[in-house]
């Protein structure tokens, strides 16, 4: 399991070049506040994608850990992937 927060991919194409050509199979929760200064959206999402059903998280702070009212649904997640193994 991974939990990623203002998470992108590499951007060095050393990096790049060691990234499997294949999605990984690690469920894979992604975090990502609407106002980050940092990392956009769409770099969230293209780190996504490089995980097999990864998910998304939103909220409208910035680069931040989530905010409390999100709290849950991190847990929510862990217990999910802990409960499929």
């Amino acid at each position: 399991m991974a939990i990623m927060v203002g998470g992108f991919p590499p951007t060095d194409p050393e990096a790049q070049a060691l990234l499997p050509a294949q999605p990984l199979g690690i469920a894979s929760l992604h975090v990502i506040g609407s106002s980050d200064p940092f990392v956009s959206t769409e770099k969230a999402e293209a780190l996504c994608a490089l995980f097999e059903g990864g998910k998304m998280l939103r909220h409208t702070g910035g680069h931040i850990v989530p905010p409390n009212n999100l709290k849950q649904q991190l847990r929510d997640f862990a217990a999910e992937v802990s409960a499929a193994q």
